[in-house]
């Protein structure tokens, strides 16, 4: 073999004995997004563990989970991934923590180092989903024939959030966030929100008691002995309740035309009250007079233009 043959083969033994070596370049896939939900109440998160992959490299490796949030806060101004992970130094650590308050993403890098000195660095984010419903257990009363609306009390969470409420008894809507509801007997209502990556309100929802009066709001009208005037409101507005047999102090309840309570008080026994006063935006409003006993003695529409 002439030395023109045998500096090829040389050549040629050298390359294909490091080709293990040129194979065996680190490469990490850090893993796919990661979508983690998180009590807005108790803080209490939904633990999983990360699931990166060596796809290249010689072992042992070595690993390194790196994160950096600016919180804007003096005591804590940078979070890291310590912070989040139970162990940095794991290719699978777990997700046990989160001391974030929105619900921005948050990325994490990873870092590979092989038994060849050669690092792979790959990154994946983490979402995390602040939600919660507050335990508000609502209660209305309304008139046999009326309609009230009512609506969730939830707590952040990744919109578009979806609604279930129960029963479907006598409600408009049972998938929108403030259905109107009819009911002709006492019904609590509960609603179940999910937020679009899947997270649900960890209270069982919002509960609606909704206590039915049986006296109809017609006859309730009827009630001559109770007029307020001027109506449209305003600053002048005065309930006059001209009625003998009312010789008590009387509870007044004003609510705006979503259900929602804006103003409490006690009419003194002196029969004419000022109420123009006590709204100030424009709207339609209704307020409800009871007696002592908590009997609806009369209700009606309050309409405030300007």
């Amino acid at each position: 073999m002439n030395k023109f043959i045998k500096y090829i083969f040389h050549l040629f033994i050298i390359f294909f004995m490091n080709i293990p070596y040129l194979r065996a370049q680190c490469e990490v896939d850090a893993g796919e997004d990661i979508y983690t939900c998180i009590d807005a109440i108790t803080g209490t998160i939904d633990t999983m563990q990360l699931n990166a992959i060596i796809l290249e490299g010689e072992s042992p490796f070595t690993y390194k989970w790196e994160a950096n949030y600016h919180t804007g806060l003096i005591s804590l101004p940078v979070i890291t991934a310590s912070h989040f992970l139970n162990d940095t130094t794991l290719l699978n650590p777990l997700l046990v923590e989160s001391i974030l308050s929105n619900n921005n993403p948050l990325t994490f890098t990873l870092t590979v180092t092989d038994n060849n000195g050669s690092q792979c660095i790959d990154s994946t984010n983490i979402v995390f989903s602040h939600f919660g419903a507050l335990p508000d257990f609502l209660e209305r009363e309304i008139s046999l024939g009326d309609s009230i609306e009512i609506y969730s009390i939830i707590g952040l969470g990744i919109p578009p959030l979806s609604y279930a409420w129960t029963p479907n008894y006598n409600i408009s809507d049972t998938t929108i966030s403030n259905p109107y509801v009819w009911p002709d007997i006492d019904m609590m209502y509960d609603v179940v929100v999910t937020d679009s990556i899947g997270c649900v309100n960890k209270f069982t929802g919002t509960k609606w008691t909704i206590f039915v009066n049986p006296v109809s709001t017609e006859d309730i009208y009827q009630n001559k002995s109770v007029k307020i005037y001027p109506n449209p409101i305003d600053a002048t507005t005065i309930i006059e309740i001209d009625d003998q047999n009312i010789n008590q102090n009387i509870g007044i309840e004003i609510y705006n035309n979503q259900g929602k309570p804006i103003f409490k008080d006690v009419i003194p026994s002196m029969k004419n009250y000022l109420i123009g006063n006590k709204i100030q935006e424009n709207g339609i409003y209704y307020y409800i007079l009871r007696d002592n006993s908590g009997r609806i003695i009369a209700t009606d529409k309050l309409i405030k233009e300007r």
